[in-house]
């Protein structure tokens, strides 16, 4: 078990866990065909790393930025239901899943290296802006990139960001991530998870979570896949403060 993950990023990547739950779900159901219909896969060399990226659909680029373990599932709901009016555009980021790294990660420009990458990405695929959206620590990739390189940025959406130090009650949240971090080291990634899980959702996330599941069992996927958009759509943002 890799239990050398850098501090910073752990508490980074960990705000986007209960995403990564939703997101896995919702794309667990669609069959390997079907996923890749319609799909281009490809590699872009960067520096320090090789990207995996891939492209579907056709019109604005729309660059989905993941958060948690830094890859999009492949034939999710969200990418398909974009495919229609956009290029959309998925990738792992550096160091997760298909995109090898080439050499050590620099943790001190983490966030810095990135946001050169995903500037890169865009550059390769376009020559024009893109529409980004970023969730939980995807959207603060985004806002750096929009801080860094704006030109290649047209329309922002980032999603939940969980940039706490913004916050009224920021060191509350400061000292749960540090928590969880600390369960990592000594126990390991999933009772980090279910640690950070437990204590982290409101009710209401709970309950959606609980119905994307249940949904898994439907044998029409794309019923089950317009259910779940659909309830993802309706349901309202819910916020809270980690338990003591």
């Amino acid at each position: 078990m890799d239990r050398s993950l850098n501090r910073n990023d752990f508490v980074t990547a960990l705000g986007a866990a209960g995403l990564a739950l939703g997101a896995t779900v919702v794309g667990a159901g669609v069959p390997p065909t079907e996923a890749r219909q319609g799909e281009q896969m490809r590699f872009l060399e960067v520096p320090g790393a090789r990207l995996y990226f891939e492209t579907r659909g056709s019109g604005p680029l729309m660059l989905l930025v993941p958060g948690a373990g830094g890859t999009v599932p492949a034939g999710g709901v969200f990418p398909m239901e974009l495919a229609a009016h956009y290029t959309v555009l998925t990738y792992d980021r550096r160091g997760f899943s298909r995109s090898h790294l080439d050499g050590p990660q620099d943790y001190e420009r983490r966030l810095e290296t990135d946001a050169d990458d995903f500037r890169r990405l865009i550059e390769h695929v376009s020559d024009e802006p893109a529409n980004i959206f970023g969730s939980s620590s995807g959207g603060i990739l985004a806002l750096e990139v929009l801080t860094r390189y704006p030109s290649v940025v047209r329309t922002l959406v980032p999603h939940e960001p969980p940039a706490v130090t913004f916050l009224p009650d920021s060191q509350l949240w400061l000292d749960f991530f540090l928590r969880v971090y600390d369960v990592y080291r000594q126990s390991g990634t999933e009772p980090a998870l279910k640690t950070f899980r437990e204590q982290a959702f409101a009710e209401s996330d709970w309950q959606a979570m609980d119905h994307a599941r249940s949904t898994q069992n439907s044998d029409d996927p794309n019923s089950r896949q317009h259910d779940l958009l659909v309830r993802a759509r309706a349901t309202p943002i819910s916020g809270g403060r980690p338990r003591s």
